[in-house]
């Protein structure tokens, strides 16, 4: 049921990828670059602090770290966790900055110490493939008029309601990498709930978005 559900899912919001809910990209804020790529993707490669100077609302208090934005995407659950074929990703403690090299298929990932790199991820583009066997490796690019996101597939804070023959409904937190016309990375996470009723026709979806900005960081001739 839960496969069925994040199937579900991914299909309904698959043209639902520019909207932001309530809360969307603040105006005080540099605008988002909106000339993508060749293939359809944000231009994100740079090397980016590891620590935010920006959040969006305001009352979160203050951005997580890079690091543990992506911590959080290697501990999440579901079909396209690393946990849902046994893998791990390999994030440090602590970073100074983080690095991505990006091209058309691929995005690289290296988080910097003092002393230089110390670990990496790799992501894939996402090909339609009735064999694909693992996703939490996966990115997905779109292309709208409020700003070129690329999304990757774990799907944090997911969680899933069955009422047997009355209600199915969930949701998940979706995170998108966009990028600022100051060359700033900004981190969009969105939770998405969904859900269906037996009971009331129709189907409920909702969003709503939080905001973060890295700026871009100075990297010294060692690293």
């Amino acid at each position: 049921m839960k496969f069925i559900f994040t199937s579900i899912l991914l299909l309904l919001l698959t043209g639902c990828a520019s909207l932001t809910g309530k809360n969307v990209y603040p105006s005080s804020w540099s605008e988002l670059e909106l000339k993508p790529t060749a293939d359809g993707c944000p231009r994100l490669s740079g090397t980016y602090n590891n620590f935010g100077n920006g959040f969006f609302p305001r009352e979160l208090g203050k951005p997580p770290s890079l690091t543990e934005i992506f911590r959080r995407m290697s501990l999440a659950e579901g079909s396209f966790s690393p946990k849902a074929t046994g893998r791990t990703w390999d994030i440090p403690t602590e970073a100074r900055a983080v690095s991505i090299d990006q091209t058309p298929e691929t995005l690289k990932v290296t988080f910097f110490g003092n002393e230089g790199p110390l670990s990496s991820l790799n992501f894939r583009r996402y090909h339609y493939s009735l064999s694909e066997t693992r996703f939490d490796d996966l990115f997905t690019c779109y292309v709208s008029e409020n700003g070129i996101r690329l999304r990757f597939f774990p799907e944090t804070d997911r969680n899933v309601l069955l009422v047997p023959n009355l209600y199915l409904g969930g949701g998940a937190t979706l995170t998108f990498l966009l990028r600022a016309t100051d060359g700033s990375l900004v981190v969009q996470l969105r939770s998405d709930s969904l859900g269906f009723s037996a009971v009331v026709v129709g189907t409920y979806l909702s969003f709503d978005s939080i905001w973060f900005r890295y700026p871009k960081a100075e990297m010294s001739e060692k690293d």
